[in-house]
């Protein structure tokens, strides 16, 4: 393993919080944390709460008789569980991963506390207690010295250390006795303690020193030294090593294999027995139901007024309940499929009054009424309707069919009518709409020329199909090209918009009313160039306007009305003034006529 640091940034670090994780309080690189998620840690390490205070402590396997026969013991230190408190407590609270445990003290089991300069407290595990994760010890206890060797302490803060970090932002009581996670290195070694520099906090006593290469137990966490460390960034930490704790135990203990703890068995017996009881009355209860069910839950037959079959099938309490078939007055099948008091609910087929039992439905039911998934079929056999239903009707993801079997329509419904994204289909298979549907019409999408899949609309519709606010609009022509861009009333073009020739220039760009050109606006020869810039009314020329001819030169500016030159107004002839007057109708009225150079008044035509 790399000894340089990789850090997280904050996110990360309360991504990993967010999780349960062991996190650093110097962030671990990502792989550390995922090894220590595999190798469930966080299932090994214990919070003790004691006296309004949090304290660690952890589940190990030690060899204390020899490496054969391993000791299952907790472990913690003197100062937090001591003589006094064991002699006190009938029972020891343990929370491991958010679960609680209780330890019974009374039950026979090896415990042994040193007040001395050692400062642990060792209780001997039992299959009574049920705890299933024991950490190891790292088997160069008695040979290496493990100085420079990266390490690791869970613990449980009780002062939220994420403060002492300043990770701003964060819920500074959320993480308070959360199981967290320090790292650093063991900078020393003696025959008393193991000198580390990882951070540690108020509740971190207790805690294991494990090896980051193979996460094995090295040492006890004690707490601070009170010194500092030229390698070390705060405080020395102070560990006991795991050896000195084995040692000294071993003097105390000479064989554990070999003792008989005779109330854990009589624990474990009794605990057997009264399942094995409580195993039988469960199987004699279960045979008493059975034998009420067979008498209240039977197969039996129901009859109309005239004699003939109405159901065949199971009842409950005198209910049509689970599965059963039903018939119509003419003998033939209405209904097969699953009851529930005395409603079709569940699986099951709905049939035509026909002698051939043609299938109307088949699908779910709920009290009575089409719900769930189910398929409608047509008298023909095709099937109609394939999707979901609630309460007879058509309702979220569904595909419509027309007799034919050709799809007709797919996509969703709301209380059976169309509602959100759809496409619907002609009866050849063609596109007809694509798009979003409110309460059955067309709200928004792309229409289709029937038959040919080329778009004809794309834009908005409002409730009666008709096309409104913003849309573009289609020719039928072999590259579909656009005949109109801009707003509609319904269905007409409107306010502003601009019309185009097949050949895609522009024939018109500005006001409009109804579908006609109405106020100021810009009509195009097909070539591009301007024809006219003025007004319109309904569609026809009307007010101030300039009308232009193909190759671009003005040919009349003036007055219009109807279409027509009438009021006052100016007509060329290539950029030569021919008449300045009025016009009616298209016609001189009053003005002068230059003729060759000659003017000449007009007096009316």
């Amino acid at each position: 393993m790399q000894n340089q640091k990789k850090y997280l940034n904050w996110k990360i670090v309360f991504y990993l919080m967010y999780q349960n994780l062991l996190v650093s309080s110097d962030p671990m690189p990502n792989e550390i944390q995922e090894q220590i998620s595999k190798k469930k840690i966080k299932e090994c390490v214990g919070k003790l709460e004691l006296k309004n205070s949090l304290a660690t402590c952890f589940f190990i396997k030690l060899p204390i008789f020899n490496n054969n026969h391993k000791m299952k013991a907790l472990l913690t230190n003197n100062h937090v569980i001591n003589e006094d408190y064991l002699k006190n407590s009938k029972t020891l609270t343990v929370e491991i991963n958010e679960k609680k445990k209780t330890i019974d003290l009374f039950i026979k089991r090896f415990i042994y506390t040193n007040d001395d300069l050692f400062d642990f407290t060792i209780i001997e595990i039992k299959e009574c207690d049920f705890i299933d994760q024991f950490l190891e010890v790292d088997e160069g206890i008695f040979s290496q010295t493990y100085v420079n060797n990266d390490i690791y302490i869970p613990q449980f803060p009780q002062k939220n250390q994420y403060d002492s970090l300043n990770y701003k932002g964060l819920d500074s009581t959320k993480y308070k006795g959360k199981l967290s996670s320090s790292w650093g290195k063991i900078i020393k070694n003696d025959e008393k303690y193991l000198y580390h520099n990882c951070n540690s906090y108020e509740g971190s006593s207790g805690s294991p020193l494990i090896l980051i290469e193979n996460h094995k137990v090295i040492g006890l966490h004690k707490g601070k030294g009170g010194v500092k460390n030229s390698n070390a960034k705060n405080e020395v930490g102070l560990g006991i090593s795991i050896k000195n704790v084995i040692d000294i135990t071993r003097k105390k203990k000479k064989n554990i294999v070999e003792e008989k703890d005779y109330k854990e068995y009589f624990y474990i017996i009794s605990k057997a027995i009264i399942y094995n009881i409580l195993l039988v009355l469960i199987l004699l209860l279960l045979i008493l139901i059975l034998i009420i069910c067979q008498y209240l839950f039977s197969k039996k037959k129901l009859y109309y007024p005239n004699g003939n079959l109405s159901y065949y099938g199971y009842i409950l309490f005198n209910k049509k309940h689970w599965k059963g078939i039903s018939y119509y007055k003419s003998k033939n099948i209405e209904y097969d499929g699953q009851w529930k008091n005395d409603l079709k609910d569940g699986l099951g087929i709905l049939y035509e009054d026909d002698e051939n039992n043609t299938k109307v439905y088949n699908g779910t039911f709920q009290k009575g009424l089409i719900s769930g998934k189910g398929i409608e079929y047509y008298k023909n056999g095709n099937i109609l309707y394939n999707g979901s239903w609630l309460q007879s009707l058509f309702h979220g993801y569904g595909e419509y069919y027309y007799p034919n079997n050709q799809l007709r329509y797919k996509g969703f419904f709301s209380n059976g009518r169309r509602d959100g994204d759809g496409i619907l289909y002609n009866e050849d298979g063609s596109y007809n709409f694509i798009g979003d549907w409110k309460l059955d019409n067309m709200f928004i999408g792309e229409l289709f020329y029937d038959n040919n899949n080329k778009t004809k609309y794309i834009g908005h519709f409002n409730k009666d199909n008709r096309y409104q606010w913003g849309g573009e609009y289609f020719y039928n022509n072999e590259k579909n090209t656009r005949s109109y861009k801009g707003y509609y009333e319904n269905g007409f073009p409107s306010y502003n918009g601009t019309f185009y020739y097949e050949n895609e220039n522009k024939y018109y760009e500005g006001s409009l009313k109804d579908g006609y050109f109405h106020g100021k606006g810009l009509q195009y020869y097909d070539n591009g160039q301007l024809m006219y810039n003025g007004t319109y009314e309904n569609g026809d020329k009307s007010g101030k306007g300039i009308f232009y001819i193909k190759n671009s030169t003005i040919r009349y500016v003036g007055e219009f009305k109807n279409d027509k030159f009438e009021g006052n107004g100016i007509l060329y002839d290539n950029d030569k003034i021919i008449y300045n007057g009025t016009f009616k109708d298209n016609h001189y009225e009053y003005g002068i006529l230059n003729i060759n150079g000659t003017k000449v008044k007009i007096y009316g035509i």
